[in-house]
């Protein structure tokens, strides 16, 4: 078998579903020409509502999948393309990576292995936000894959257990924020991406409700528009929108059903996730990313040292444990097989409430607020309050599973940079790994040591490293190292999962996976970063973008001084 290059797709598509023009409902074709190749591209502007393409390119056996793809703007989102082959449940998600000139070339990203008879149908199309971006197709490539390479692809998908390591979270804003909850394709692809992948297990954030809802569902959710229908991001506006059409189909908490079973059709696990502070916000964010509980309850409020209230809750109250364990236990009926408490969003969990002070008087014999925030005898009773609160949710999981008749249902957490910030925050992970209380821990690169360091995302030293394998060591509580930041190069995130691996961590997480999987300049290295044995080989260089020169487009020579500067 030969490689093809296919790249002039207006020979494979209805006539009908474009023009030489910018027109709704039509993509446009565009001639262009690289310092490789030449053909017609295909665009489609914002919001054009283009239709659906079909391409049939009739070829048979085993090939690499690749897409060329351009970006003409920088002052617009990346090009974004649907993607699927015949027999696909979702959609599959591209988009090329953000570079300051992407104009000036055409990207090529990997997509996927596929095995292809003359009747494999590839199906392209927008994305289906409320807002639709741009997207372009220049071209399809397919690369003819060897024996090994075969072999290594039928191996994965018959049994791929001992690469499962990965673990991604998913905060759901994405999905409320942009895109329509209620069409079953808008949450097949948020899922199907995941099954070739390292991913075993995916933390959904537990997210539901609005604004003149009285429920358990809405009590602990975010009210944006709550007040004259005002919006801080046009994404808030999308979010109410999303809740307002699960509540008109009583399918607020069937969707997170629908994602578990789908997670699950896959022999992957998934856990409902909630912030550990995710009540409020300061002014002037507060009049939308604030919940009932927040208002309804100011006795239960963090206090600082001077007794004045900040937009946290207190964990030392009661109270405010009783109803973050019913949430936990609510979102049970999902199906899922654990929950996680993401304390990296946010601290502090205890300050120098009532409750607190009068324990900190009481072993210490000094009034709490007399003390700094950051004393070791604060640091030691947050860590007690905080365990404590953490013992009470794990016998309720305990209990929960006996009465459902299921095996334990699985509690992680997500922890902070280092030593130094667990300690002031109260997070003592030895205790709750050898106690049995977690069974994954989460090191997430985020710190506030409140020595100028403002909520800063820092790299992990090999002390920060060692020390979470200490917290663990002897346990059966698995250790995921977060991946940080988001945006990072191939060579990057290989260095930095061997080093993980090294220093015996179970497996690698990635906050905000979503983010990950459709930039496909990442996405080839990410989704397999499980295999460990592969880190110490070169990077396939199939698997990897690239990049080609534009020199003309549409008859028009592109230099280094673009017209489209103007914009």
């Amino acid at each position: 078998m030969k490689e093809v290059f296919l790249t002039d797709l207006t020979k494979y598509i209805s006539p009908e579903s474009y023009s030489t023009q910018s027109l709704p409902y039509r993509w446009r074709a565009i001639s262009y020409r690289t310092e490789e190749r030449e053909g017609t591209m295909l665009y489609a502007p914002p919001g054009s509502n283009a239709p659906e393409l079909k391409i049939r390119p009739e070829l048979s056996g085993w090939y690499i999948v690749r897409v060329g793809m351009w970006s003409p703007s920088r002052e617009l989102p990346a090009a974004f393309l649907r993607a699927r082959l015949t027999g696909d449940r979702g959609w599959s998600q591209l988009r090329v990576a953000q570079i300051k000139e992407r104009g000036k070339f055409i990207d090529e990203v990997f997509w996927r292995c596929a095995e292809l008879t003359p009747e494999t149908e590839f199906r392209f199309a927008m994305f289906g936000y409320y807002e639709p971006p741009q997207a372009t197709i220049a071209w399809l490539r397919f690369i003819p894959m060897d024996a090994a390479q075969i072999a290594q692809v039928k191996a994965d998908r018959e049994d791929n257990s001992e690469n499962l390591r990965l673990l991604g979270t998913h905060d759901m804003h994405y999905l409320f924020c942009v895109k329509d909850p209620t069409v079953a394709e808008n949450l097949y692809e948020e899922i199907e991406v995941y099954r070739e992948s390292d991913f075993e297990v995916l933390h959904y954030e537990f997210l539901t409700g609005g604004p003149d809802l009285e429920d358990e569902l809405s009590e602990l959710s975010w009210e944006f528009g709550r007040i004259g229908d005002v919006f801080h991001r046009s994404g808030d506006y999308y979010y109410r929108l999303s809740m307002e059409k699960l509540r008109a189909e009583n399918a607020r908490l069937q969707l997170y059903k629908d994602l578990v079973d789908l997670t699950h059709s896959m022999g992957r696990r998934m856990y409902m996730s909630f912030r550990t502070q995710a009540f409020s916000v300061d002014p002037p964010y507060d009049d939308g990313f604030t919940t009932k509980f927040f208002d309804r309850n100011p006795q239960w409020r963090c206090v600082a040292q001077d007794g004045s209230q900040i937009s946290r809750m207190s964990y030392a109250y009661e109270g405010v444990q009783d109803r973050l364990i019913r949430n936990y236990l609510y979102m049970l009926q999902t199906g899922c097989d654990g929950v996680s408490v993401l304390f990296n969003r946010c601290f502090p969990f205890v300050m120098y409430e009532e409750p607190a002070a009068e324990r900190f008087a009481a072993k210490y014999g000094v009034p709490g607020h007399e003390v700094a925030f950051d004393d070791p005898r604060w640091c030691e009773l947050r860590a007690e309050i905080v365990t404590e609160y953490l013992r009470r949710l794990r016998a309720a999981l305990d209990k929960a599973a006996e009465e459902m008749g299921r095996e334990r249902i699985a509690l992680s957490i997500h922890m902070l940079l280092d030593k130094e910030t667990n300690f002031l925050y109260g997070l003592d992970g030895r205790t709750l790994a050898v106690e049995g209380i977690v069974d994954d821990i989460v090191a997430h690169p985020i710190t506030d040591n409140l020595q100028g360091r403002y909520l800063s995302y820092c790299e992990f030293t090999d002390e920060d490293l060692q020390y979470y394998a200490d917290m663990v060591k002897g346990t059966n509580v698995r250790l995921y190292c977060d991946m940080f930041p988001r945006v990072m190069s191939v060579e990057e995130y290989r260095t930095k999962a061997a080093r993980a691996y090294a220093h015996g961590f179970y497996g690698l997480a990635f906050w905000d996976s979503y983010s990950r999987h459709f930039r496909r300049s990442e996405w080839g290295c990410v989704s397999r970063l499980g295999h460990r044995d592969e880190l110490n080989e070169e990077f396939p260089e199939w698997r990897a973008e690239r990049s080609e020169r534009l020199v003309e487009v549409s008859g028009h020579r592109v230099m280094y001084w673009q017209p489209i500067w103007a914009l």
